[in-house]
């Protein structure tokens, strides 16, 4: 028997996983997003995007400053609010960047499990 609608609703709601970052020496949280939250970053990002006939060219710059923004808000502490308010202050932060900023962004946007996962059934919605 398949799942019901009910069922789908309450697995689909926004949740915080514990990430493993070996570098920082621990669990992050990290808040998996809802596909509406995700929907509203890209678009502000696509519609800053320079184009011609409505063709949007995202470039490796701009898919970064993508990932960073997702993980930014993302990355939050144990009552759910985002740890770091910009990404020059998550810069200052020792380890490799670019490689825990992509488990994050990957985590946050459905695309793979945490390392570690803990998944609270708390919302932040």
């Amino acid at each position: 028997m398949g799942l019901t609608k009910a069922q789908i609703e309450e697995a689909g709601k926004a949740k915080i996983v514990e990430h493993n970052v070996p570098w920082w020496g621990g669990d992050v949280n990290v808040r998996v997003m809802p596909m509406k939250d995700r929907i509203a970053i890209e678009t502000r990002f696509v519609d800053d995007l320079p184009g011609e006939d409505g063709k949007k060219i995202m470039n490796r710059e701009q898919l970064n400053d993508l990932q960073i923004v997702v993980a930014l808000s993302s990355l939050v502490d144990d009552d759910g609010e985002q740890m770091f308010a910009t990404k020059d202050e998550l810069f200052e932060q020792a380890g490799p960047l670019y490689t825990i900023i992509s488990d994050i962004f990957s985590i946050a946007t459905g695309g793979s499990e945490p390392k570690k996962s803990k998944t609270n059934s708390s919302s932040t919605e």
